[in-house]
This record gives structure tokens, C-alpha cells and sequence, in this order.
């Protein structure tokens, strides 16, 4: 039986997939996350126990996480896909105040932009005007204390798309 702790300590000292993170109880609070695994624990918690390739425990007052590195080639291909083409959705909430999430995609890298016009084509503010690379990406727009309610327009432009999108500030 000694022998075979010995071994067992021996493979996982060997082992630089592994690394432990420890302090005093009380003050520290320990968090390992992998492509598999995001767990959290905290010091003077029952965390003792097997986590899908984490090992957490408390021993004598110190609170150590053991983290595995685990590389996964199982990767969900929706993860890693980009868009195939240009798209900018209606804006949530609507109605908003003061702020509200605009989502678009971009299927390669463009010039991109977002302004915002009033009913009389006026414009109100521009969101952003820069080079955004190929994929899904959400902002957010926070309405300038001068703007009274009433409807406004979300001009999206990228590249050769353009899409509007009709919006209602309700203060």
C-alpha cells in the first residue's frame, strides 16, 4: 500500500498539467476554469470532492484548488463558425430607456458603422465608426439626456450593406 501512494504522488508531482493554488482560510477564494470546467470555491466551504478533472479540498486551515489543463478538441461548431453573411437585428429593448443593445454580424472584416437619426433625418449621435473584424458583436447605445422621447432610426452600414431599423425612446 505505501508503494503504491508513493507512485501515485510521484506521477502527479511529474505531472506539470497540474498546478495548486493555496493561502490561509479565510482570505482566499480560488477559481479554475478550462474549456470543460468553470468552478469557484471559497475558503472555509465543504469543497471537498472531484469536479470533472478538478480536485478541491480544505486540509489543516489552508484551502488548496488543484487545476487540470485539459485541451479539448470537441469543439461545438457553432463556436468557431462566422457569420456567412451581413445581418443587423432590431434593437432590445424596444421601446427603451435610457439604453438599449443593438447585435449584428459581419461574415469578414468592414467598416463598420452605427448612427442614430431622429424622424427629421437629423443626426442624433453616431453609436461607432470603425474597422470591426468578421463576427457576431452586440453595443450598446445610451441615450444623451437631450434626447426627448419619440422615434428614431438605427442606420447599420458595413461595407457595401446598409440596414435601418426603426426605434422608440419612451422617457
Amino acid at each position: 500500500m505505501k508503494t503504491l501512494i508513493v507512485l501515485l504522488l510521484s506521477a502527479s508531482c511529474a505531472c506539470a498539467q497540474f498546478r495548486q493554488l493555496s493561502g490561509s482560510s479565510g482570505s482566499v477564494a480560488g477559481s479554475a476554469s478550462s474549456p470543460v470546467l468553470s468552478s469557484t470555491a471559497l475558503a472555509g466551504q465543504p469543497v471537498v470532492g472531484d469536479a470533472s478533472g478538478g480536485a478541491f479540498g480544505t486540509r489543516g486551515g489552508m484551502m488548496s484548488i488543484f487545476e487540470e489543463t485539459v485541451i479539448s478538441l470537441d469543439v461545438p461548431e457553432e463556436a468557431v463558425s462566422l457569420p456567412t453573411e451581413f445581418a443587423f437585428e432590431q434593437n432590445y429593448p424596444n421601446p427603451f430607456n435610457p439604453s438599449t443593445t443593438f447585435r449584428f454580424s459581419l461574415p469578414r472584416t468592414a467598416l463598420a458603422s452605427l448612427v442614430i437619426y431622429d424622424e427629421l433625418g437629423r443626426t442624433v449621435g453616431t453609436v461607432f465608426e470603425r474597422e470591426l473584424a468578421a463576427g457576431t458583436h452586440s453595443v450598446q447605445f445610451n441615450s444623451p439626456a437631450h434626447m426627448s422621447s419619440g422615434i428614431y432610426f438605427a442606420v447599420f452600414r458595413a461595407g457595401e450593406f446598409q440596414q435601418v431599423r426603426k426605434m422608440l425612446l419612451m422617457k
